[in-house]
């Protein structure tokens, strides 16, 4: 059985307001991700006071992940999700999946609690200038309140990723109404599928190339200190879960038909990218 509830309320403004990161007048600010519109990336920060750092940040995300970056070894990403109840949010920006609390990503010694995963049409993130078709963003929070964001590249392909086809393929049309379908996913199975489980249970990639650098929020208040990790491999996704997500997003209501919820590449302003190699 599926349940569909109506929320007052966005789901993204409410995440971000836990972190300290969005004030509650600024939740009701109507913004978009088309370029040409006035309430686009160009003019966030003009759109409210708690948006300024959109305009002035000097750490903003997303960026081009190029191939002359900085090689380096580091820990690898241990993944210790659990299933979660599936609840598909439509907060008018993107299509969002709430996670229950005790999943965590572990890096090193530090540990994060997953918050949620959510989807961006066309990616964000480019490498070498390519853009893919679709990319995930699991959001991830430490004891200090300090994020850590896993990306995850997708493009149309064969064998394509089933957790997507669920949840975009179940997503509502309207914002602010929230799909529930009664049943259990694993933000795991996002990820690159071949995984070495270690003692802890936790699962990492037997082969885990990423980039990372320090970035912020793609968002308004496009806050900056944010981890990024954006994994190499890119996941094969449907056509079908690439078209209907541009679809949802065209509805958006502040959209006006607009189909793409990416931000515009921000400069790196200095930051050095890595590029790590880990193998398990």
């Amino acid at each position: 059985m599926t349940f569909i509830v109506n929320k007052p309320f966005k789901t993204l403004a409410i995440t971000l307001g836990m972190l300290g990161l969005c004030t509650t007048h600024a939740q009701a600010v109507e913004w978009n991700h088309d370029p040409v519109s006035n309430i686009g990336p160009p003019l966030w920060s003009t759109l409210d006071p708690s948006f300024s750092t959109c305009g002035s940040g000097l750490q903003q995300s997303p960026v081009d992940l190029s191939t002359t970056v900085l090689a380096a070894e580091t820990p690898p990403l241990h993944f210790g999700y659990l299933d979660t109840a599936l609840e598909i949010d439509n907060n008018g920006h993107t299509v969002e999946v709430p996670y229950e609390t005790g999943s965590n990503l572990r890096i090193g010694e530090q540990n994060y609690r997953l918050l949620q995963f959510h989807f961006h049409v066309p990616s964000e993130h480019t490498v070498n200038g390519r853009r893919f078709d679709m990319e995930a963003h699991l959001v991830h929070i430490n004891s200090l309140s300090q994020l850590a964001v896993v990306s995850v590249l997708m493009d149309a392909g064969g064998n394509p990723n089933a957790l997507v086809d669920q949840v975009i393929g179940g997503a509502p049309d309207l914002e602010g109404v929230v799909v529930v379908p009664n049943t259990f996913v694993n933000a795991r199975d996002l990820l690159p599928t071949v995984f070495n489980i270690d003692e802890e249970g936790d699962a990492a990639p037997v082969t885990q190339d990423y980039y990372s650098y320090p970035g912020s929020l793609t968002t308004p208040p496009c806050s900056e200190g944010v981890l990024w990790y954006v994994l190499k491999d890119p996941v094969n996704v449907s056509q079908l879960a690439i078209d209907r997500l541009h679809e949802i997003v065209s509805l958006f209501p502040a959209y006006e038909g607009y189909p793409d919820n990416n931000r515009l590449l921000q400069l790196l302003n200095g930051r050095q990218i890595t590029e790590q190699f880990t193998e398990n």
